[in-house]
């Protein structure tokens, strides 16, 4: 099914949808049929608005530090939007949030309000260290390469962005969180 939104969606304007419709039908999939980003009644909802805005705030905090405006987007534009450039870059990025909050909610009963061990877990995948082929680097820093590259791409010192990488988390994961937790907290 996925492989048929991906299919359809098209550059730019997506006046089909397809591009929501996929999200729409990953979300209920990843927590549960009829689940909807809209309905605060879910768990899962503040928990993603939480590590979403943590996603955001790092990619923005690059953006700058690489020379680019964050306003100015390339898919997301919004006149309203003073971080669209923001919004594309974490994009690659939201699906690991997306499992940091799945490993919250699978076999717990959470309320809708975020615990302090939500928050660090959350902020603290960021922190963790993700893989990716024979390299162990921190989401973080997996993310300052990829809007530096980005950067370098705009200014014209490279030839094309490479992909964001495809990651594993290591099997020591969790250890890893609470590590970086207490050097963050």
């Amino acid at each position: 099914m996925q492989n048929e939104y991906a299919a359809k969606v098209l550059k730019g304007d997506d006046p089909n949808i397809n591009e929501a419709l996929a999200a729409k039908d990953s979300f209920a999939r990843l927590f549960e049929i009829g689940f909807s980003r809209r309905d605060s009644g879910h768990p899962e909802n503040a928990r993603l608005n939480y590590g979403y805005t943590v996603l955001r705030a790092t990619v923005a905090r690059f953006a700058c530090a690489s020379g680019l405006h964050p306003s100015f987007g390339v898919h997301h534009h919004n006149r309203y939007n003073a971080f669209a450039l923001v919004d594309d870059l974490m994009e690659p990025f939201r699906p690991f949030i997306d499992q940091l909050v799945m490993e919250l909610i699978e076999g717990n009963d959470v309320d809708n309000e975020l615990s302090k061990d939500d928050k660090l877990h959350l902020s603290g995948g960021i922190y963790a260290k993700w893989i990716c082929g024979s390299q162990s680097r921190t989401l973080l820093n997996w993310i300052e390469l990829s809007v530096r590259n980005w950067a370098q791409f705009i200014f014209g010192l490279n030839t094309a962005p490479q992909a964001a990488p495809l990651f594993m988390k290591p099997e020591n994961f969790e250890a890893l969180c609470q590590s970086a937790e207490s050097d963050v907290f």
